[in-house]
């Protein structure tokens, strides 16, 4: 066995566990809250989705691009859902999570969908305050 491959079982481990499931969390619609609170909270959410290790998420680089591709589909007509299965397949992610982020009184109100991308549906759902 070459140098270069020692290194590279290294690198990658060399048990032959399956690698966890790809998952894109989309950023958080903002319901009648600022941008930047949606924002906020999509981060959260991506670092709670993290934290678990139950998913490879995509980064937020390609979450950037997802969020601009979702604007431009949106704008042509296009199911959100429908959409962000689209794009969440385009990067090579199995799972996508969306949801909505707004306020009830002085308490925000997260609303989330996981959705199974190759079928186009929503496996759960959730809302929390």
């Amino acid at each position: 066995m070459s140098a270069l491959s020692l290194l590279a079982l290294t690198l990658l481990g060399a048990d032959s566990t399956p690698a966890p499931p790809s998952l894109v969390v989309a950023p958080l619609r903002a319901l009648g809250i600022a941008t930047i609170e949606a924002k906020n909270l999509t981060e959260e959410l991506r670092g709670a989705v993290v934290r678990a290790r139950r998913y490879t998420v995509v980064t937020p680089q390609d979450v950037t691009a997802i969020n601009e591709a979702l604007q431009k589909q949106l704008a042509s007509g296009c199911d959100e859902t429908e959409c962000m299965a689209e794009i969440g397949g385009a990067l090579g992610a199995q799972f996508l999570i969306t949801g909505t982020a707004g306020r009830l009184g002085k308490r925000f109100v997260v609303t989330l969908k996981l959705i199974d991308i190759e079928q186009v549906r929503a496996l759960r759902t959730a809302s929390v305050r």
